[in-house]
């Protein structure tokens, strides 16, 4: 009983801040392995074990030290009227589960990788950044979001495959590279004019703001600048 009592308390709050983390700050791919897994979820049911302890003593003004009292030291197992305790204490521990994360994410960012980059700055060593990949960067940027006009260029060996206003893609973690697009006639047709056009004043869409390659699938997306593109709407619609 204590052995499970014990996994209980020291597993599932990690669990549960992983989840958090995993929806507020994705990631590309899984790379820690089962022991690391099992490692961070043991510290931070740790911390949050403690902060609900905090908790507890702040709200019902119970001493920490009485708490520790009344928990047996051979597998940190309640006695059947602290069962209150054991309650509250995952109550206290799903509300914890997301500040938690998000100072948790803080901490990482503002110590260990303002650290680690002053390191390699003076090793003159590239400077890492809050993100897992370029996919995390440029796609899931919240100082620099996707616009809803935003029209890309989906090619694979110089062949243009598809063109369109973004309208959805897929989460960083996933390992397909999936875009929903919209107006994709709509964009051909412009595009298609341009190649037209003898002057490169005159086409719409002929500056490429930035381009992603992917290297697993060998497809690049082109975001195109639509500043051309948006004063001629407007100008025949006027």
């Amino acid at each position: 009983m204590e052995a499970i009592l014990f996994a209980i308390l020291f597993t599932i709050p990690g669990l549960m801040v992983r989840n958090i983390e995993k929806r507020l700050y994705t990631k590309t791919k899984e790379t820690d392995s089962d022991f690391i897994k099992q490692y961070n979820f043991f510290i931070d049911s740790a911390f949050i074990y403690f902060i609900g302890l905090l908790v507890y003593q702040i709200f019902l003004q119970t001493p920490v030290v009485n708490l520790f009292k009344e928990i047996k030291l051979n597998g940190i197992f309640f006695e059947e009227h602290d069962i209150m305790l054991f309650i509250l204490y995952f109550f206290w521990s799903i509300i914890i589960c997301i500040p938690y994360a998000k100072v948790k994410r803080h901490i990482v960012e503002l110590l260990f990788l303002g650290i680690s980059n002053k390191f390699r700055s003076k090793n003159n060593m590239p400077l890492e950044t809050n993100f897992s990949s370029v996919w995390d960067e440029l796609f899931e940027n919240p100082k620099s979001p996707i616009k809803d006009d935003e029209i890309i260029l989906i090619e694979k060996d110089g062949v243009l495959i598809s063109q369109g206003y973004i309208k959805r893609y897929s989460p960083p973690h996933l390992s397909r590279r999936e875009f929903l697009l919209e107006q994709s006639s709509e964009v051909k047709a412009f595009l298609d004019s341009d190649e037209k056009c003898e002057s490169e004043d005159e086409k719409l869409l002929n500056v490429v703001k930035m381009e992603y390659y992917d290297t697993q699938t060998g497809i690049t997306v082109k975001f195109l600048d639509t500043t051309k593109l948006v004063n001629y709407i407007e100008s025949t619609n006027s």
